[in-house]
């Protein structure tokens, strides 16, 4: 009896001190395993009940469901991240972080239906604040797919946030090392809201289609972009005209076909799944075989088209995606002041990766992979690494090489963008 007492005395008050020491970057504290396991502790059964809840709310309400799931996945977050970053990183690891919006955390994420909402969870004068940042012939409530901005991750949003507070910490006569450690404790519970914020604009300014996103161009880009994408789209009506004809002579749609691939997503990967679809419609072996057939040519034209017109259009898009990033990045008191770009050589992916990052100068950089933003911080003697998904680390480029290029690979691989290059933005404060 003795020792349960005693052993329950011992988890609260390293609970209490450890709702004491928020602040603290996990580097700086005492105990670290008993630490982690007593998150765990605490975590996991909240975990399981909102992935539970998440589970049976399903039958009722799909927005209490997905407001469940995403608080499972919080301290789903908080519980297995933490555990298996210290597994991998040890005593690298400078603290720890929750890549999480938290409008998402409180509920009011699953309210938002449209821009009015948006201006309820940020104030009026905020949205308006930015909204004035964009060219006149665009408007985040005209052309921002409000449902579509709210996203699980928060990197673009955070990293930023990470950048500017480093950065002032920096000009305030901290070391790197400190501004780092007091800038790291601001993510243990997921995005402050003016990161949440710039996160959804970012991705609301790079989910525009091309028409709309080239107001952000000079009138010689937009109008070359234009008459592109329309050239584009006079080719997919031509090709879209012809095939209608043949599948109508075969008893069936276009606007079916579309839809049926639409659905299914990759082709080539479902081709076998379609037949048996088309199968089951037409109950015609025969007939299902010539539809099959006739799907793979038009897919085939339609990607053929695609890859045509995709190295004019790519270049656009970058200069799009290079304003999103400046405009978003000025509302947040920066300026990108060098960009630099690495091609990968996938057959030297160690090497390259490497030796791109030991030869970058020294400052605070937001590195732009497929889908996810990292930090990196070099300085005269050391290297740290913020990633919003796990925490901030310190990396010795040299002893560390293998973790760091795991690191960056997780995301250069997983999104099916593997001919992307990685993208190192130089930031600094506005004047």
């Amino acid at each position: 009896m003795r020792v349960l007492l005693t052993a329950g005395s011992c988890i609260s008050y390293l609970a209490k001190r450890m709702h004491q020491d928020e602040q603290v970057p996990f580097c700086d504290q005492n105990f670290k395993l008993c630490r982690l396991a007593i998150n765990s502790i605490f975590k996991f059964p909240q975990y399981m009940f909102y992935i539970s809840a998440s589970y049976v709310s399903r039958r009722f309400s799909e927005n209490y469901s997905t407001y469940y799931n995403e608080l499972s996945a919080h301290y789903f977050e908080q519980v297995r991240n933490r555990i298996t970053t210290y597994r991998f990183m040890g005593e690298s690891v400078i603290n720890f972080n929750c890549n999480h919006s938290s409008s998402r955390i409180n509920g009011e994420f699953f309210h938002v239906k449209t821009f009015e909402d948006l201006k309820k969870i940020y104030g009026e004068s905020e949205i308006d604040r930015w909204n004035s940042t964009l060219p006149d012939e665009l408007s985040l409530e005209n052309d921002l797919k409000v449902p579509y901005l709210f996203q699980t991750g928060c990197c673009f949003g955070i990293s930023l946030d990470f950048i500017n507070n480093f950065l002032k910490a920096i000009k305030a006569g901290k070391t790197p090392l400190d501004a780092i450690k007091l800038v790291s404790c601001r993510y243990k519970n997921g995005a402050q809201k003016q990161a949440e914020l710039a996160q959804i604009i970012h991705v609301g300014l790079k989910s525009l289609d091309l028409i709309s996103s080239t107001k952000l161009l000079d009138d010689y880009d937009r109008a070359k972009a234009i008459e592109i994408q329309k050239n584009h789209d006079e080719e997919v009506v031509k090709i879209q005209k012809e095939y209608d004809e043949k599948f109508q002579k075969l008893n069936e749609s276009l606007e079916y076909i579309n839809k049926f691939i639409d659905l299914r997503g990759n082709f080539e990967a479902n081709s076998f799944l379609i037949y048996i679809e088309l199968m089951k419609k037409h109950k015609n072996p025969s007939l299902a075989k010539d539809l099959h057939s006739l799907t793979q040519n038009y897919l085939h034209d339609i990607i053929s088209l695609k890859n045509k017109f995709s190295p004019e259009i790519f270049e656009y898009q970058k200069k799009i995606y290079s304003k999103i990033n400046n405009l978003v990045s000025e509302k947040y008191g920066l300026k990108i002041a060098q960009t630099i770009e690495i091609s990968i050589d996938h057959n030297n992916f160690f090497n390259d990766i490497i030796s791109y990052f030991v030869n970058l100068k020294k400052g605070i950089y937001q590195v732009d992979l497929p889908q996810h933003s990292l930090c990196f911080i070099k300085t005269d003697n050391e290297n740290y690494l913020f990633d919003p998904n796990f925490g901030t680390f310190k990396i010795d480029l040299e002893k560390d090489a293998f973790l760091f290029c795991n690191i960056i690979a997780q995301y250069y691989f997983e999104s099916n963008h593997q001919n992307s290059t990685i993208r190192c933005n130089l930031f600094e404060l506005l004047e």
